[in-house]
């Protein structure tokens, strides 16, 4: 019978890394085995839904806290990392704001996806199990994807996002196992060439989902990897071949008469058109919305440049702008041009926290691609999934949603560290006979 903890030597306080996530895992082996079977649920269920995010995610982050005394030490590293720092100043900075938000209620509530920031201690303890939190990733997307593909049969004039309600938050997941999938480092040749030829199922998705910033997102990184390959040379080949199916695919998708990405994508240059013909007198229309939207973002920056209007103010920004003006058909409203948020992570961060917040956002995101290569072996599916995100971020804001955020803290975990080799659990838990 494994005992519930072992009586081994500590290591020193400033020992590596590696050593102090192996003692966590040998000094309590039922402990590590149940934190590392939590992890893999809620990285299933991350990029399900945002209710299933919060099923899988909640019993892995107080878990983690409860296990504090065992891995307290693994966590040390994240009082020395920039990126780190950089990140909860941002969110502190946004809570801050709140006392001289118009609407801190609203604010405040905003703030509780800021739950996800403990996402990134509570994996650094299963850093020798990297590959198989990737693995639960793209096992929650395939799942989404079989659902997508099941409700196109149903309904193929419908986008859909599969179980999801919001298509672009999922398609988000979607980039990253892309990334996963195509750099995967898989000694067997067949099985790496059967990852590899599996991706064209959450690229179905992302088409499926009609979200144009995902979209995006994803041929920018899928671009950048197909220069790294070519640039670098070995194998270059065979994933330049696949990836130019990938975009031949993706360019199908969004070229087709009857696609419903092509529309949605000959709307968006419609509507920034028709935006800059707009007058006062002129009732916006759904698809010049989120141009409006960031106008206002910016043009409440410019009055309050230092500080910000505070967190949750957009909607009272929005709501009470001359250039709103609610339509009414058939004596109802139709509040499409009503919002609590800019529409973009870099404006809202700007109008709602000043100066001060979008330096603190733009720099934590440069600190965290200046970590990826940490991430060794898959460093290449981080910086994809990276590039997916910060073009994401620009036409979304993705700093309050969970499970949208929880995504960048994948990042984190996987990175703030070079990447120790990876382990199965006997072996993690394995006492060395010296010891």
């Amino acid at each position: 019978c494994m005992p519930l903890f072992r009586e081994i030597e500590r290591p020193a306080t400033n020992a590596p890394f590696e050593s102090q996530i192996d003692w966590a895992a040998r000094r309590d082996p039922i402990g590590h085995k149940l934190h590392l079977a939590l992890a893999l649920f809620a990285l299933t269920l991350v990029p399900l839904s945002s209710t299933a995010a919060s099923i899988g995610s909640t019993p892995l982050l107080i878990y983690a806290l409860m296990r504090f005394p065992t891995i307290r030490h693994t966590w040390r590293c994240l009082t020395r990392n920039a990126c780190c720092i950089c990140l909860c100043l941002f969110f502190a900075w946004l809570a801050v704001s709140l006392t001289w938000s118009p609407d801190p209620q609203h604010g405040a509530r905003l703030l509780r996806g800021a739950r996800y920031l403990i996402i990134v201690p509570a994996l650094l303890p299963l850093m020798r199990h990297a590959n198989l939190l990737l693995a639960a990733v793209c096992t929650g997307v395939f799942i989404q994807n079989s659902a997508q593909i099941i409700n196109w049969t149903i309904n193929p004039e419908s986008t859909n996002g599969g179980l999801d309600h919001h298509p672009g938050f999922t398609g988000l997941w979607f980039i990253f196992c892309i990334g996963i999938l195509l750099t995967n480092s898989s000694r067997s040749k067949r099985r790496r060439l059967a990852l590899q030829a599996s991706v064209v199922l959450p690229v179905i998705g992302i088409i499926l989902t009609a979200a144009r910033s995902v979209l995006l997102g994803g041929a920018f990184a899928i671009a950048c990897l197909a220069v790294a390959k070519i640039v670098r040379r070995p194998g270059w080949k065979s994933i330049s071949a696949l990836l130019v199916l990938i975009m031949g695919a993706v360019l199908y998708g969004v070229t087709a008469p009857e696609s419903i990405m092509a529309q949605r994508i000959n709307d968006a240059f419609s509507g920034f058109e028709s935006r800059r013909h707009a007058t006062l007198d002129d009732i916006p229309s759904v698809e010049e919305t989120r141009y409006l939207w960031w106008e206002i973002g910016l043009d409440h920056f410019r009055d309050a440049w230092l500080l910000g209007d505070g967190l949750g103010s957009a909607e009272v920004s929005i709501n009470n702008d001359p250039r709103i003006t609610v339509p009414t058909k058939g004596g109802v409203e139709n509040t499409y041009l009503l919002r609590d948020d800019y529409h973009s992570s870099f404006v809202t961060s700007a109008a709602e926290s000043g100066i001060v917040g979008i330096t603190l956002f733009v720099t934590w995101l440069i600190l965290l691609a200046c970590q990826l290569p940490n991430g060794k072996r898959i460093s290449a599916a981080l910086a994809i999934a990276f590039i997916g995100y910060l073009v994401f971020s620009v036409f979304n804001t993705a700093i309050f949603s969970g499970r949208v955020l929880c995504l960048p803290m994948v990042l984190m975990a996987l990175s703030i560290n070079p990447l120790p080799s990876a382990r199965s659990y006997e072996e993690a838990v394995r006492v060395p006979e010296k010891e």
